[in-house]
């Protein structure tokens, strides 16, 4: 258990880490003043992970906020202490079982990864950045950790916002204000553990904005037609660098075009392209 706790987030203290600022978040969203906008929204939350093959971190792609993750819940559910605890445990439990916890890609048997632009551009980007990393876990054989091998095991995954409609759709504007400030220390000490050599947040610079203007940066905002930032961020724990883009969003874009936008940028921030990694 604490081996495959370590394997995702490094050590078991990391996990206990983002597993408290996990309650804090949700305890921050139970507390908001205005918490009536969306006290009858279904809710869910999830937390973030490393894939057992995402063996030197070479890439943590980001997304809005999740939807559909364990059982729904209320705003008025979690201001009940002990409820809440429950959520924290719902989200924690699948990484006491030996499984990938990237495997929600392919796991589920009413959704198909090829539908969603955003998981097109996942495996595009995966295959573009980590192409060295997926030849050589193709030449592995060893079949007990066969479930290592799924391209979306050799990625980070996460979210800026951690709460959002269990249905369907991003959080609204009282949501997202209600976690901002907790998903933004949430969002650093992501960056903190992993320190991945890429960092890609598919949202939109509109989502993004708050997260990276929390940091020291040397990024500008891009005038490209698919990356709208770039640049080299610095953590203030470990004041570690890292390269970070922001793209647009990949509905009703070619995955194509967003991957070789993204390359493009991480090259001009001085990033070696992957055939050089």
């Amino acid at each position: 258990m604490s081996e495959h706790i370590a394997s995702i987030f490094g050590s078991a203290e990391n996990f206990e880490r983002l597993s408290e600022m996990h309650s804090q978040l949700l305890a921050a969203v139970a507390t908001y003043t205005k918490r009536d906008r969306f006290a009858d929204q279904q809710l869910t939350t999830f937390i973030p992970r490393r894939g057992l093959a995402a063996r030197h971190n070479g890439l943590m792609i980001v997304g809005r906020a999740p939807n559909g993750w364990a059982t729904p819940w209320t705003v008025a559910d979690i201001a009940d202490s002990s409820y809440c605890s429950k959520v924290v445990a719902a989200a924690t439990e699948e990484f006491t079982s030996t499984e990938c916890p990237m495997y929600w890609v392919e796991k589920p048997q009413d959704w198909n990864w090829k539908r969603s632009a955003f998981s097109r551009l996942m495996y595009q980007l995966t295959h573009h950045f980590l192409r060295d990393e997926l030849i050589q876990s193709k030449r592995e054989s060893d079949e007990a950790a066969s479930t290592k091998t799924g391209w979306y095991s050799h990625l980070i995954w996460s979210n800026l916002y951690k709460v959002a409609p269990y249905n369907g759709g991003n959080p609204g504007n009282r949501l997202c204000t209600a976690q901002e400030n907790a998903c933004k220390n949430y969002f650093t000490s992501e960056l903190e553990i992993w320190r991945p050599r890429r960092v890609v947040l598919v949202t939109g610079w509109n989502w993004a904005e708050p997260f990276v203007n929390q940091f020291v940066s040397t990024g500008v905002n891009a005038k490209r037609s698919h990356v709208e930032w770039a640049g080299w961020i610095e953590l203030p724990e470990s004041k570690s660098q890292l390269p970070l883009v922001v793209c647009k969003r990949p509905e009703f874009r070619r995955a194509a075009d967003l991957v070789t936008a993204i390359d493009s940028a991480f090259q001009a921030l001085g990033v070696p392209p992957p055939s050089a990694n």
